[in-house]
């Protein structure tokens, strides 16, 4: 038994090594992208465009909906990538510089018809309006900010949300969809870069 804890004690701190690199990893090419807008370009066409087009199927999002993203960033890649398939998105973040630095790449890649980046806290806004609420993986705190928006969500409108899977389990907080409140469907989608969406789905009147 003592071995066996060993062993597992060991591999967890692996697990969380190997999870901070890719997470350090990621940051350096967020930060690449946030200063020179050609990077950011060819990251968001790598990791995100395919990563956000499964998520809008399984959410069934349609060209002319209305999408709040709620953790943006600095670098607005799910925004934007909605934005070029016909969604019109309201970007939030709490952070000032950030949305500062996000509103200068939304201008470069001329899509400010389409997205709205604004600083605001996920945890205290109506989300009556919106056919659907995206909120990315580093939201904090989660759980609060997933409440909170299913308390405002219209019918029929989808809460999608990122978890994180594999080794980045240790980096970021899980909400399983099972515990949010009942009589919603929900979808889980595996994505690359230690993600999976969640999309639940508050049932039509």
């Amino acid at each position: 038994m003592m071995a066996r804890t060993l062993i597992t004690e060991h591999d967890f701190s692996f697990r969380r090594i190997c999870a901070a690199l890719l997470l350090w990893v990621v940051k350096w090419f967020e930060e690449l992208g946030a200063a020179w807008p050609a990077v950011g370009t060819l990251y968001g066409h790598l990791f995100y465009e395919s990563m956000v087009q499964r998520e809008m199927v399984a959410a069934g999002l349609s060209p002319g909906m209305k999408v709040l993203h709620i953790g943006s960033g600095r670098l607005p890649l799910t925004a934007m990538a909605m934005a070029r398939r016909g969604m019109r998105v309201d970007a939030i973040d709490n952070d000032l510089r950030a949305v500062q630095v996000a509103r200068r790449l939304v201008e470069h890649a001329r899509l400010t018809d389409r997205v709205d980046v604004q600083q605001s806290d996920g945890t205290s806004i109506d989300c009556s309006r919106y056919d659907a609420v995206l909120l990315s993986l580093h939201v904090l705190p989660k759980r609060a900010a997933i409440f909170s928006v299913l308390q405002t969500l219209s019918p029929g409108a989808r809460l999608i949300y990122r978890n994180p899977r594999g080794m980045c389990r240790c980096l970021y907080e899980t909400i399983q969809p099972a515990d949010l409140a009942g009589g919603m469907r929900y979808d889980v989608t595996r994505q690359t870069l230690g993600k999976q969406t969640v999309v639940v789905q508050r049932p039509a009147p």
